[in-house]
């Protein structure tokens, strides 16, 4: 399996005017690699035909196409496409691949300096004087990029449009030259900005659009409209020489595949504790793990608050607020930032022993005035090993009221966390924390599939109990009808034991589950969640993923998205295979390459570098 790596560009113009600056050579982008100017303009009238080949091949006669729809659109100009048989003599537009036909060839070799050689591939040669405009590519692909060139060059007449007069030798540095898209295809204004964007491209030479949509991974519930969206793009790539590149298979942020399965998200091992109560289970909250004074309400006669590990600038960036509360009747003011501490930063942060394998919620309400410069988060850090345990992308606005944040964090093989929350870096304004609270999360988002087996035992004896037989079936209906979301916070569902069975009320139970980690998640909790590659059902997901992508856009090249993994190798389905995370990631990327050259064995695979590139994530921790 060979794998290609490329430089994508994320474009971020709609459209530019193609006769922007026309004329002047210093302007061209891309630069031509040589190019001088020449006396006598060349002047296209309605009359000036666009000749080509008789045997014209399907690029070129797109690249006439092309630059005859653009002059009548930004000109005016209804120009002809003739054949070179039909073509004598006089002025026109000649255009074609040198040596397709004897008009073009004989205008090219005695335009060409000291028989200069043609360009490397993808290049040509544009030689424009009074008589003729000479547009020789070396091959096809370099006529479309004559053509961009062409275009940029030309000046607005009215009725007539001119094209100063010059020589220009080029071709491109690099034959891989793409554009980032997100676009979401089921917007029309998304196809309108995308059409704009395909002419930029298109102007500036660029060959590919890496276009990503969520719902590449769901093609089987849209509508009429989003293939008639698919279909529009894809014609109007194909007329500007664009190659439309499909991602699939995102695997990091992987809310496309669980769109299909939510129960597929990999999943971190938990160890809840229970007490069975009148017929149903109660969570026993582990007591160590609480924030003694999350809502700020206790405080000495100096406005000092006490309860807390540590916390920036006591009286001098932080301050006691009566006035200004969530609830209770005082709240921690945040503001001047650097007076309490020379970064900026303005944190609260606590100690707490906890069991291993824990899974918590923790949650803050903050309020924000004149707020800027600052990254406002959540932490929680393993005591054990300093593994960060928590990541979160929260946002703040500048001036907002009291706005709850949450995350979920699992201790892993942690007794202790440190636990922190609050602003680094403050610059500008005031934020205003209350109720910092953190509780154990239960059942919430418990997975089922046979990857993330749930096991109940009694604490005192060891028996292990049968679900069906012992207890009722737990299942998290919110997760199952969650679409690939696992936000936010929510109750557990109800665990109940089956009455006349094995358990008993006043049971003390432990219970082993799995739940999904969002990563780089937002204020509600919700983010990047890792599919599990371990389990065969995700290997039909994306068989019939691709295979919906493949017949939407016959594509020449898939790029697969296998980046941004946070969260792999900890649930059963994969820790079972006694293979390392690398060796995990190796064998899926296999898969997953194998599973799309089934598919389309002639396509080009390409994948993001990161998880593979020791430079960058391939490494450990």
């Amino acid at each position: 399996m060979k794998l290609r790596f490329v430089i994508i560009v994320e474009l971020i113009a709609l459209s530019l005017t193609f006769s922007a600056r026309a004329g002047d050579l210093r302007h061209l982008l891309p630069r031509p690699k040589a190019s001088f100017d020449k006396p006598n303009s060349f002047t296209i009238t309605s009359a000036t035909p666009i000749v080509i080949a008789d045997d014209a091949d399907s690029i070129t006669i797109r690249a006439a196409l092309y630059l005859q729809a653009r002059l009548q659109i930004q000109n005016s100009l209804t120009l002809s496409i003739q054949r070179s048989s039909q073509y004598s003599n006089g002025t026109a537009m000649l255009v074609g691949v040198h040596h397709s036909f004897a008009a073009l060839q004989t205008a090219l070799d005695t335009r060409t300096p000291n028989q200069v050689p043609m360009p490397p591939a993808e290049g040509y040669v544009l030689d424009v004087d009074g008589a003729k405009i000479v547009l020789a590519g070396t091959d096809s692909n370099g006529v479309f990029n004559g053509v961009t060139t062409l275009l940029q060059l030309i000046n607005s007449g009215g009725s007539f449009a001119s094209v100063a007069g010059c020589h220009i030798w080029d071709y491109p540095d690099y034959p891989v030259r793409w554009v980032f898209s997100t676009h979401n295809l089921l917007v029309n204004n998304n196809i309108t900005f995308l059409k704009a964007l395909a002419d930029t491209m298109a102007l500036y030479k660029l060959n590919g659009l890496q276009q990503n949509d969520f719902k590449y991974a769901i093609l089987q519930t849209q509508g009429s409209n989003y293939f008639q969206n698919v279909n529009a793009l894809a014609t109007v790539a194909t007329d500007r020489k664009i190659d439309v590149i499909p991602g699939v298979i995102g695997l990091g942020w992987a809310s496309g595949i669980l769109y299909n399965d939510p129960n597929l998200a990999e999943g971190l091992h938990a160890v809840t504790k229970y007490v069975i109560d009148a017929d149903t289970a109660k969570l026993i909250p582990d007591t160590r793990v609480t924030i003694i004074n999350g809502g700020f309400e206790q405080y000495n006669a100096s406005g000092v608050f006490s309860g807390w590990g540590f916390y920036d600038g006591a009286n001098q960036s932080t301050f006691v607020d009566n006035t200004v509360v969530h609830s209770g009747a005082a709240s921690a003011r945040c503001t001047n930032f650097t007076a309490g501490n020379p970064s900026g930063n303005c944190r609260f942060q606590v100690n707490v022993k906890c069991d291993s394998n824990g899974y918590y919620v923790m949650s803050v309400w903050f309020k924000t005035q004149n707020f800027s410069g600052g990254d406002f988060q959540f932490l929680a850090i393993g005591g054990n090993d300093g593994r960060v345990l928590t990541s979160t992308s929260l946002t703040t606005q500048q001036t907002a009221d009291w706005t709850k944040a949450e995350v979920t964090f699992n201790t892993l093989n942690n007794t202790s966390v440190l636990l922190y929350c609050g602003v680094w870096g403050g610059v500008n304004g005031t934020i205003w924390l209350d109720d910092f609270s953190v509780n154990s999360g239960g059942l919430c988002n418990v997975l089922r599939r046979s990857g993330t087996p749930v096991a109940v035992r009694n604490k005192i004896t060891g028996i292990v109990y049968n679900e069906g037989s012992d207890y009722q079936p737990i299942i998290d209906q919110k997760l199952n009808t969650s679409a690939g979301n696992y936000f936010p916070y929510h109750a557990p569902p109800t665990f109940r034991r089956i009455t006349a069975a094995g358990l008993h009320n006043g049971d003390t139970i432990l219970i082993s589950y799995y739940h999904p980690y969002a990563a780089v998640s937002d204020n509600t909790g919700n983010g990047s969640v890792m599919a599990c590659i371990s389990e065969d059902t995700l290997y039909s997901i994306l068989t019939d993923q691709v295979k919906r992508v493949d017949a939407l856009y016959k594509p020449s090249t898939f790029f697969m998205g296998h980046d941004e993994i946070r969260n792999l190798n900890h649930d059963l389905a994969c820790t079972s295979r006694n293979l390392s995370p690398a060796a995990l990631l190796a064998d899926n990327i296999t898969r997953c390459h194998d599973l799309i050259r089934t598919i389309s064995p002639k396509a080009d695979i390409l994948v993001w570098s990161d998880m593979i590139d020791s430079l960058h994530n391939a490494h450990n921790n």
